[in-house]
């Protein structure tokens, strides 16, 4: 059984406390990195299988505040496959979580976003799926800084003339409602397959993505790979990270992050002597995509040789880097801190106050066993029809007419070759019912209030005859229902 371990540190590496996230004995759970908010508390993006909420691994997002007790979590339920939380970021009003859905519909992986608002409430799922690749795969989302929401991952084509699957870099753009806005696949010539993993933002919109590549023969091995590319996704320069060695077998690079103006630090992952040993550790670059500086943190039997699992940048420019050794039977992490010339960070010796805001003091050990009471079924949602049910009753009525809303708007759109299903929760603090005499026009409006699902109208006032109600959302109509008044 998996569970999920967090630690704090002090400035030289030391454990001031640590979170054991799920339950070892009862079910099992996965999480995939932690990053900080804006108030100083942790999103945290992973997986569970937790009865009886659920019989396969479905996504769960948590919230820990800077103490790191547990805020909210939330869980997506889905129908006997296997899906994933596998990122999240910080919007300016609240989170956006990006999972690996693997929906009834279709046989293939899809990638789906979701939005919370700050206190964990869900307010949109939406879901895409591509006309013209399979196997789509999203492994990180990026907030640019016009707003925009980029998902970086990879999706397979089927080149002509040849009958198996390739992947390629996949970049899906959406606007801050989750709204599809652009979608391109990268072509890289001569390569039977490459894929894209994290991207950061450099200025003036240009973006830096990690990777890795096959080449054609006569060099039919992985390379890692690193590619920059414009605002609109258009390919402005990429290159193949050659490590210094005539024995690299196999390599591809995960994560990327800005160090300085000009210079970026990213993962390598190479295998060598015939897939034998495997060396990982951190490369410096340039804008030209020119490696600067390597280092070397791991090293030995590919069975037993981990790859650098995050790297993130301090406020002081130092570089972290987690990965993880075996030690006997034992699989321990490993946290290495690191100047920005590759070199191990001096310790220092100037004391610090941690946790100060944390009133009555910080549990150094804390045991998190989430009850998540509040989930989306995902795959309830991809059955939902495209015109939302309203429902109203007593029909026909004499006095009081109860107008039950449907629970989520559903919108469903195609464009550059992307399916988007799109599901709004809190689609009601932008919607109003009006109320048509058939006759003689609107009569009555009533502007409905956040997550209000039901509304009571007097029809006592009405005169017998035929009427129409109609759900308006951003001054568009998606639903009607008609009703006879006695």
């Amino acid at each position: 059984m998996h569970t999920g371990w967090l630690i704090k540190t002090d400035v030289n590496g030391n454990k001031i406390w640590e979170r054991f996230i799920g339950n070892y004995d009862g079910y099992q759970s996965v999480y995939e990195k932690a990053i900080e908010t804006s108030d100083k508390g942790i999103i945290i993006p992973g997986s569970w299988d937790k009865e009886p909420y659920s019989n396969s691994p479905d996504p769960l997002f948590l919230k820990l505040d800077v103490c790191g007790n547990l805020e909210w979590c939330r869980y997506f339920k889905t129908d006997d496959h296997m899906d994933f939380g596998v990122d999240m970021i910080e919007v300016p009003d609240g989170y956006v979580g990006l999972m690996e859905y693997y929906g009834n519909n279709y046989a293939t992986q899809r990638i789906a976003l979701t939005k919370f608002d700050v206190v964990g409430d869900i307010q949109w799922v939406h879901i895409y799926h591509s006309d013209s690749a399979i196997n789509e795969e999203g492994r990180s989302v990026l907030l640019r800084s016009d707003g925009d929401i980029m998902i970086t991952g990879e999706a397979s084509v089927i080149k002509p003339g040849n009958p198996y699957q390739q992947p390629r870099p996949l970049f899906v753009l959406c606007s801050p409602n989750g709204d599809l806005k652009d979608y391109g696949i990268f072509d890289i010539s001569d390569t039977l397959w490459s894929l894209g993993w994290q991207s950061i933002e450099y200025d003036n919109r240009v973006f830096y993505s990690s990777g890795g590549c096959e080449i054609n023969p006569p060099f039919s091995y992985p390379y890692p790979y690193v590619f920059k590319t414009s605002h609109n996704n258009k390919e402005l320069l990429s290159s193949k990270i050659l490590i210094d060695s005539s024995e690299v077998f196999a390599g591809v690079t995960h994560f990327i992050d800005r160090l300085y103006d000009s210079i970026y630090v990213l993962d390598y992952a190479v295998e060598l002597n015939n897939e034998i040993q495997r060396e990982s550790g951190l490369l410096i670059i340039d804008t030209l995509l020119t490696i600067e500086k390597r280092k070397t943190l791991c090293f030995g039997s590919t069975g037993v040789t981990s790859n650098v699992m995050s790297i993130a940048i301090t406020l002081d420019q130092k570089i972290l880097a987690a990965s993880q050794e075996w030690q006997g039977n034992y699989l321990h992490s490993v946290l290495f801190k690191l100047n920005s010339d590759l070199e191990d960070d001096s310790i220092y010796t100037v004391p610090y106050i941690y946790d100060w805001g944390c009133e009555g003091g910080v549990d150094t050990v804390l045991y998190i066993d989430p009850e998540c009471g509040v989930y989306v079924d995902i795959d309830e949602l991809e059955r939902l029809p495209d015109i939302p049910e309203i429902k109203v009753y007593p029909n026909p009525v004499s006095d009081v007419l109860t107008v039950s809303l449907p629970e989520y708007l559903v919108t469903r759109s195609a464009q550059h070759n992307m399916q988007a299903s799109v599901y709004i929760k809190d689609y009601q603090k932008d919607a109003r019912l009006e109320i048509y005499d058939i006759k003689r026009g609107l009569i009555d409006t009533q502007t409905l209030t956040s997550y209000q699902h039901e509304v009571i109208f007097n029809a006592s006032l009405l005169n017998p005859g035929l009427y129409l109600l109609r759900l308006v959302y951003q001054n568009r109509e998606v639903s009607t229902v008609k009703f006879v008044k006695e």
